[in-house]
């Protein structure tokens, strides 16, 4: 069966079951016997199957990107950005190492890295130290 077949699947039964379980919290309130309840607690109990399938099958492109700033000034935005941003590293010696290689990575000295819609003014200055100790 595809993912997708087996997520439209399994949301099917979460609705089925969420439905039967509205029937059956309508039948221990009218009589609350003892079968009632525990055809309830089974049927909350089967409810949560689908949402651990859905959990499991939700592919990456489901999950929000990895967003990591690792460079000296570095800023990275996960969504948009509609104002803006500044940035400025002082004493920088290289270049740094990329510590993230998807997703959404801002990993060089005052680097920028924004995952939507930047429509904001966006400065960077990365400039080395002069030298002298203080």
């Amino acid at each position: 069966m595809s993912t997708r077949l087996g997520r439209v699947a399994a949301m099917v039964m979460a609705g089925v079951i969420a439905g039967a379980t509205g029937l059956v919290i309508n039948m221990v309130t009218d009589n609350p016997s003892g079968a009632w309840w525990t055809a309830l607690v089974a049927l909350i109990l089967f409810g949560v199957v689908p949402q651990i399938y859905l959990h499991g099958s939700a592919s990456s492109g489901d999950r929000p990107p990895m967003v990591q700033a690792a460079g000296t000034g570095a800023v990275a935005v996960g969504g948009s950005s509609y104002e803006r941003i500044s940035t400025k590293a002082i004493g920088v010696v290289g270049a740094e190492d990329e510590a993230v290689r998807r997703g959404i990575s801002a990993t060089g000295a005052g680097a920028v890295a924004v995952g939507g819609e930047a429509t904001g003014i966006i400065e960077t200055d990365a400039a080395r130290s002069s030298g002298s100790a203080s």
